[in-house]
């Protein structure tokens, strides 16, 4: 028997709302398929359209076999599949209408799509380390955990877990250069990102922020049915 759970989220730059985040999670027996669709609003939308979608697919721990985006931003579309094979120890990505840009990355450990790691680390141990691809480049997310915190949401009021995840590179692999701005620019070992979890069994991600010197991006819980 399957079930489906919608998370809305509002995206904001500086306080202005720039993106609207709908979040679609399919459970089906030890399947879960994950879609993300991003699409610009508010003022931003006059001037950076944005129509993305992330789609992974995954087992019943959240770890990935296929992760599919699809990036249309301005005059700019980007087509990209990400195998995940870990019974052979590799991944491959490629681009899905014109096989362009095809790479093969040797890995001999279990490896998340961002929108994965976001939900499999729900569900980990504290202090956990995930290793997460970003279009050809990999790298090592270790999830610190902070502190306990309430957050108010969707007209709701949580107690949350909050998270620090650290980045570091481990390896570069620049076969071409990155589209999306809207996740890409989250990979960065000088950049600071964080998570708050729900404290209860859901686990729901409530809150993320990224925080650069300049400037902070926030995604947060708008509506959940």
């Amino acid at each position: 028997m399957g079930s489906v759970q919608y998370l809305d989220y509002g995206v904001t730059y500086l306080g202005i709302p720039v993106t609207k985040v709908k979040v679609t999670v399919e459970k089906n027996n030890s399947l879960k398929n994950i879609n993300a669709h991003a699409t610009s609003s508010g003022v931003a939308a006059a001037f950076f359209k944005v129509n993305n979608n992330y789609t992974t697919y995954c087992d019943s721990l959240y770890r990935p076999y296929l992760f599919k985006k699809s990036i249309v931003q301005q005059n700019l579309m980007d087509y990209k599949t990400i195998k995940f094979q870990p019974a052979e120890d590799k991944i491959t990505v490629y681009n899905e209408f014109t096989e362009s840009g095809l790479s093969k990355i040797h890995m001999e450990k279990r490896t998340y799509d961002l929108i994965s790691f976001a939900f499999a680390a729900a569900n980990s141990e504290n202090n956990s380390s995930f290793l997460v691809i970003s279009d050809f480049d990999i790298w090592r997310f270790n999830l610190v955990y902070l502190d306990e915190e309430y957050i108010s949401a969707a007209e709701q009021n949580f107690i949350c877990d909050k998270y620090l995840i650290k980045m570091k590179k481990i390896i570069d692999n620049p076969t071409e250069a990155p589209t999306d701005v809207l996740t890409n620019n989250l990979f960065g070992e000088n950049n600071k990102l964080y998570v708050w979890y729900s404290a209860d069994k859901r686990r729901i991600p409530v809150k993320m922020k990224f925080k650069q010197i300049l400037f902070s991006v926030v995604l947060k819980l708008k509506s959940i049915e």
